[in-house]
């Protein structure tokens, strides 16, 4: 995913809140979220058992756009990189 909790300091900025764990499994971004956060990071978001992550009020999910965009090959669901399922199911079992 290549993130570096840019959208949760906006989150946590807006809604006063708290950013408590992460799903991120590039070595680089995982160190950049490590020294801003300081927070469990569970990974590769296909991987993750959602019942056993603490409960959270708010999820955020950035993803790579290239699956569906004019830039790419546009592979859609077919892409290894479109992870809308799993947020979805995420979404599903956390109810945030």
């Amino acid at each position: 995913m290549k993130g570096y909790g840019g959208l949760d300091l906006a989150a946590e900025s807006y809604f006063n809140a708290e950013t408590v764990w992460c799903a991120e499994f590039d070595k680089y971004a995982s160190q950049v979220i490590e020294q801003r956060f300081n927070i469990p990071n569970y990974g590769n978001i296909k991987e993750i058992d959602w019942a056993s992550v603490e409960p959270i009020d708010i999820l955020t999910a950035g993803y790579p756009c290239q699956p569906f965009s004019v830039a790419g090959n546009r592979q859609g669901s077919n892409d290894a990189r479109h992870l809308w399922p799993y947020i979805k199911e995420a979404i599903s079992v956390l109810r945030p």
